[in-house]
């Protein structure tokens, strides 16, 4: 842990604050002043709502949608350094950290500190391992919650400069931190694959919504409009979902040409650390402009809300009343039109448009043999709110962005916060793969009886998820012998879909879409031959993967001007984005083609 703190310190980007660096490094008394003028703008920026700093008791606002309050109770600590440690400690904590955590680190430092003497190095060390990985005599604590305490008090020791005092406690934390299961630290994310069938199906069913507004029937798309300006926006913008929902009637505004977002981000401290400024204000497309102000006509109407936020709780309520199958209870408006279109509102609208894709959309669903070897529709992994910003954040890696543009759009104070968002980088990129070899599959061309197959149909099948190649698929005539050979593997001939001086396909014949082997050549070490190719690019692919992650977390940035320094360092970012894509296209054909004579062969040759 010591050396993930140095390194976040380390990458920590500079901007003109209130304090220097050192402040934040370690406890000084002769710094009181400097923690009390953080405090003070903490105040003012209404984060504390109540207290002052030498008071025992604090009340701080959370950034949650219900905006209930944290509190700090300094009256439990009797000795008058570590009381002001302590509120040091917290304050500059609330520069950086939502509050919510800093309770759970206030709480967890506490409950130890104020039932044992830390000068009682041998005792407390005992102590401390017990409290650390037990609730009780007989109950063993949580991963998480060892996580939060180990990291509490790392974070405390290492501030209060008491790590090199009590050494023994120290290598207690830090042999926690190191042996902590990292799996159940990551957030569990469904098949990427999964969650592509669900935009198909979300895109689907909102032209469907449209067509029934344009007939006079808006009940359909009014109900289910959060839903999709959630999933449009925040698959655009690497948004929590907590911003989302406190997003503003007036949120979607044009400047001049150019029309932006405006979002209120859960932890922007404004100024008053080391750290990236936030943006507050992104630039969007028109037709997310005009997707949102939409939303407002149509709502409008059946507005009567007191609160200011795009997303109407009035609307949304009505809505649900006007079909049988929701409610039939009558509203009561003088009580409803305060409350807040929240997380749960948006869950249940979640849920029931995953039994919509069941009923009107099983021709999406991705089809796999079960145990009794029918041909049957897979049941989808189902999302939660904050899995899209896991996905954007890896787009965005994936386009070749900048650490500091990923964490300027997502509201990072710390270029550090997105790395953990790439450890699921890799299953991604395989998922996205997956995908794509149904995707080819699903055009019912790819080898087929007549070899031809259409990359026309497929790229518009795609709804531009992989760059357009090219080349394109020519109509062939009933005899493949009259195809131009471009390889061979034994007696197999590989020809070609199309005239080969013409195709502009980087790589080698077997991995393009337009090869074909007649089904009659195809044979086990044919089979095998296409499994190692298939293996050595995606080998390659999750190379160039970790070659990527590892320049985009090195590059030099201007801290003034918040912008990267070195263009060949961006340039070379994208170059490598475009070789992922262009693996993953070519792993999928050769995947897509096995998996095609597999079924062929099903049961027989193989």
């Amino acid at each position: 842990m010591r050396g993930l703190v140095a390194k976040v310190k380390v990458k920590k980007l500079n901007e003109i604050s209130v304090l220097s660096k050192e402040v934040n490094t370690v406890f000084d008394l002769q710094k009181i002043d400097d923690y009390k003028r953080i405090f003070n703008d903490l105040v003012l920026e209404k984060t504390i709502v109540k207290g002052s700093y030498h008071e025992d008791q604090w009340i701080v606002k959370r950034n949650t949608i219900r905006q209930k309050n944290a509190y700090f109770n300094f009256a439990q600590i009797q000795d008058p350094l570590q009381k002001e440690i302590l509120r040091a400690f917290v304050t500059i904590k609330l520069t950086t950290t939502e509050a919510t955590y800093v309770c759970r680190m206030f709480n967890k430092i506490i409950l130890f500190l104020t039932k044992h003497d830390l000068d009682n190095s041998k005792i407390t060390t005992e102590r401390f391992k017990t409290y650390l990985y037990f609730e009780s005599r007989e109950k063993p604590r949580p991963q998480k919650s060892i996580q939060i305490i180990a990291y509490a008090w790392d974070s405390f020791l290492i501030f209060s400069n008491w790590n090199e005092r009590l050494k023994e406690l120290s290598k207690i934390i830090t042999h926690a931190i190191d042996t902590l299961d990292i799996s159940q630290q990551s957030r569990t994310l469904p098949s990427y694959a999964d969650v592509l069938i669900f935009n198909d199906a979300l895109t689907e069913f909102k032209q469907l919504c449209e067509k029934e507004a344009a007939e006079n029937h808006p009940v359909r798309l009014l109900t289910y409009y959060p839903l999709f300006l959630w999933w449009k926006i925040s698959n655009i913008i690497p948004i929590r979902p907590t911003e989302f929902l406190l997003l503003k009637r007036d949120c979607a505004q044009q400047e001049g040409d150019c029309f932006v977002l405006e979002v209120e981000r859960i932890k922007d401290k404004k100024a008053i650390s080391n750290s990236l400024k936030i943006e507050n204000k992104i630039p969007i497309s028109e037709e997310l402009y005009n997707d949102i102000n939409r939303y407002i006509e149509l709502s409008n109407p059946y507005h009567f809300s007191s609160i200011n936020q795009l997303c109407s709780f009035t609307t949304y309520l009505q809505m649900l009343q006007t079909e049988d199958r929701y409610s039939r209870v009558s509203i009561d408006y003088n009580k409803v039109t305060s409350i807040f279109f929240n997380e749960l509102h948006l869950l249940r609208l979640l849920k029931l448009f995953y039994e919509v894709i069941y009923e009107d959309y099983p021709d999406l669903l991705i089809k796999e043999f079960n145990d009794k070897g029918r041909f049957v529709p897979r049941t989808l992994e189902k999302l939660k709110l904050g899995d899209t910003r896991h996905f954007t954040i890896y787009q965005m890696r994936m386009r070749g962005l900048s650490a500091l543009t990923i964490a300027r759009l997502a509201g990072h104070k710390d270029i550090t916060t997105q790395e953990k968002y790439m450890r699921h980088g890799k299953w991604f990129a395989q998922s996205e793969i997956a995908l794509l070899e149904e995707k080819m599959l699903k055009t019912k061309a790819l080898i087929s009886k007549s070899g031809y197959f259409d990359l026309e149909k497929w790229l518009e099948v795609m709804d531009g998820r992989v760059e357009k190649s090219t080349f394109h698929s020519t109509q062939l005539d009933s005899d493949l012998t009259k195809l131009p050979v471009v390889g061979q593997h034994g007696e197999a001939l590989i020809r070609c879909l199309q005239d080969p001086s013409k195709c502009s396909f980087e790589g080698e014949c077997t991995n393009c879409p337009n090869s074909y082997i007649s089904p009659e050549d195809f044979n086990i070490e044919i089979k095998q031959f296409y499994e190692r190719r298939s293996s050595y690019i995606q080998d390659r692919m999750l190379e160039v993967i970790d070659v990527l992650n590892a320049m985009a977390s090195k590059m030099n940035f201007n801290f003034e001007k918040k912008t990267e320094e070195d263009p060949w360092e961006i340039s070379r970012l994208k170059q490598m984005a475009k070789e992922i894509r262009e693996l993953q296209f070519q792993q999928a054909t050769i995947n897509a083609k096995l998996k095609k004579y597999e079924r062929i062969y099903r049961g027989g040759k193989f």
